[in-house]
């Protein structure tokens, strides 16, 4: 008995050339069992890949393993072999019949997945944020690409990075943002497409104001920015944005005292400032698929070339009841992903325990990076804005500071100059040095 390959579908032509050639499920190794909604298909390609890993292509015993299965009780399971195995189908293209088999799987899983949150919005009890949480993180979990789309030879990944190269070296790097800082855009060459850097610091050093004048840094450049500030409001946000280039004091805004001269300076900033394309969620509370979700329409709407998140710690995990060092370790890793699916660079701010502020230096490390230690495993870059004189009482205001690259997946690590301005909470290039580069093979910190 033979079938036409318009009577089969997708299913039981993927059944049929794994009979035909068992080498074919090497290619469609991306599919589960559980992607075949045919209960016989689903047993089938079960017992096909058991055999194909126990290097057993014999018929006879795919037709004894499925006679005494319950999806073929009351039916023949050589009938059924018999039936596939003469079917009209070419096993060089059964990489299609499996990516329709996936697809039809995943809409399946959707039409599941809009069933319980229909079910969960008729709850009396459910909150609307809880129903836009579980839609958000579902459409992630179903965000996928081709099966092999991760796959190429590498004679086109070196074709690629030359191309990339040239367009380097004649000055054009896609996807790149400066962060304004010459030293450190010297030492990283910028934050890069794909890439999660981690800015680390104890609380009042001063991380969000240099996070702050990246995110402005790079806008002035005409870059779409996301703040996502967890901590801190939009007014917050504004009037730091406001006293930094007014040149007026902080605490000055805050009690109303400006004078003329200060009013007119804050007018001119506000005529400079809110032509800049930065994107600002200040939600206490945000998932990372809420972030997403935001970062994605944003994107196609706008255009989005950095995300800055401030802090990883506050963002709301997606399972409260697991370790906390879970939960951060999961934030991390999916924030990664979140670089990597949107092709821009992700700067996430995260705090240090108290370690470095008890240690006789203060000097800040990745081992200190408060929660998880697999926050480093996950970060291309792990950065720390520091001030020694932060610990000091007489003198906490002082100018001097650094950035202390400790981690870079891609190049040197090394420490940067830079300047604190604390009566308008701003970082500034210090033109006195550029950055020294660590030893890379010294374990460590240089010695003093």
């Amino acid at each position: 008995m033979t079938q036409n390959i318009t009577e089969l579908t997708a299913e039981s032509a993927v059944v049929a050339c794994a009979i035909l050639d068992s080498k074919v499920l090497d290619d469609v190794a991306f599919l589960s069992p559980q992607d075949f909604h045919s209960d016989r298909h689903r047993a089938a390609f079960t017992e096909l890949v058991k055999l194909y890993d126990a290097g057993n292509s014999d018929l006879v015993y795919l037709i004894r393993s499925l006679q005494g299965q319950k999806e073929f009780a009351g039916s023949s399971s050589s009938s059924y072999v018999a039936g596939l195995s003469g079917a009209q189908v070419v096993p060089e293209n059964c990489l299609q019949y499996a990516k329709a088999v996936r697809e039809d799987a995943k809409k399946r899983e959707l039409r599941r997945n809009l069933a319980d949150a229909q079910t969960l919005a008729e709850s009396d009890s459910t909150t609307s944020k809880q129903i836009i949480e579980l839609i958000n993180q579902q459409a992630a979990d179903a965000e996928t690409h081709d099966p092999d789309s991760g796959v190429c030879r590498l004679a086109d990944a070196l074709t690629e990075s030359v191309d990339r190269i040239i367009l380097r070296s004649a000055g054009k790097h896609e996807g790149r943002v400066l962060t304004g800082f010459d030293g450190l855009d010297e030492l990283t060459a910028g934050f890069h497409p794909n890439e999660l850097t981690i800015l680390a610091a104890r609380p009042g050093m001063g991380k969000t104001a240099l996070a702050l004048t990246i995110a402005e840094n790079v806008a002035r450049a005409g870059d779409g920015v996301l703040f996502v500030s967890l901590e801190m409001s939009r007014h917050e946000l504004a009037d730091r944005l406001i006293s930094a280039n007014a040149g007026v004091n902080g605490l000055r805004l805050r009690d109303g005292s400006v004078n003329a001269n200060e009013e007119k300076a804050i007018a001119a900033a506000m005529e400079e400032l809110q032509h800049l394309p930065i994107s600002i969620l200040d939600q206490t509370q945000a998932t990372i698929a809420e972030i997403a979700s935001l970062a994605r329409r944003i994107q196609s709407s706008l255009g989005l070339s950095l995300i800055v998140i401030d802090y990883l710690q506050l963002i709301e995990p997606d399972d409260s009841e697991r370790p906390r060092h879970e939960q951060v370790a999961k934030m991390a890793r999916r924030l990664k992903q979140l670089a990597r699916r949107l092709s821009v660079p992700v700067l996430c701010l995260s705090q240090l325990n108290r370690v470095s502020a008890d240690a006789k230096d203060h000097r800040p490390r990745m081992s200190q990076l408060r929660e998880s230690g697999a926050i480093e495993q996950d970060a291309d870059v792990v950065m720390f804005v520091h001030r020694e004189s932060y610990y000091s009482q007489n003198d906490k205001d002082a100018s001097e500071a650094s950035i202390i690259v400790e981690k870079q997946r891609n190049g040197p690590t090394g420490e940067v100059s830079i300047e604190w301005q604390a009566s308008i909470g701003r970082f500034k290039n210090c033109e006195l040095e550029r950055f020294r580069e660590f030893d890379e093979y010294a374990g460590g910190f240089p010695q003093p």
